[in-house]
């Protein structure tokens, strides 16, 4: 991977007359691997660079759109890796509030200040926020624990009583043979990415 990636951010392919682009023109799964064959695009990509596979090893979550990947980053540390890597657990609530909507408000851009739009926000909480405040009390989300941990902090500031509860850990049978610190993800733009376990690349010709 380590090639392709300092072929595309390299300053040439971004820069030169007619920025460069890596399109995303297919994508097949054998069995856990996710196979992605990419084509570079810019006046600076040798001819033997220009085409690419990458097979994505142990996948656990995936999310492709074909076209131009306007990202094309290898992350072992985003948002998108939280629900593989953290402990999940809920957070509960108890208490009033004369601003039902404020609370709210305070949740979610909490939730957007840790994990921007990669989780939404709707797909950690427990039904509707509103009716769930305004009910005083219950258990409002579950999900990554550093998430619910917030979430707490919030009602609490908002004058709630609020708790999270013990952690759960999740297990796949992914957990046989890695470990969290070895899952990555390959972002290729904000609504396409590969989580999984290993990520090699190779030019087509090499296959």
């Amino acid at each position: 991977m380590d090639e392709l990636l300092e072929i595309i951010h390299s300053t040439d392919f971004w820069f030169e007359e007619g920025e460069g682009t890596v399109d995303l023109a297919r994508s097949r799964m054998e069995g856990d691997v996710v196979i992605l064959s990419f084509n570079l695009i810019g006046e600076s990509v040798q001819e033997q660079d220009q085409a690419w596979e990458v097979e994505c090893a142990g996948v656990l979550d995936h999310c492709l759109v074909l076209g131009n990947c306007r990202e094309f980053s290898l992350h072992d540390d985003h948002p998108l890796l939280w629900q593989h890597i953290h402990p999940e657990c809920s957070v509960s609530f108890f208490g009033d509030s004369s601003n039902v909507q404020a609370v709210i408000g305070e949740l979610y851009n909490r939730h957007t200040e840790l994990v921007g739009h990669w989780i939404p926000f709707k797909s950690m909480v427990n039904g509707n926020p509103v009716d769930m405040i305004s009910g005083r009390y219950g258990m409002f989300a579950e999900g990554p624990k550093p998430l619910m941990e917030a979430y707490a902090t919030v009602f609490e500031s908002a004058g709630f009583k609020a708790g999270v509860s013990e952690p759960r850990l999740r297990w796949s049978p992914s957990d046989l043979f890695t470990s969290a610190d070895e899952i990555e993800v390959l972002v290729l733009s904000e609504k396409s990415y590969v989580v999984a376990q290993k990520f090699n690349a190779y030019r087509s010709e090499d296959q």
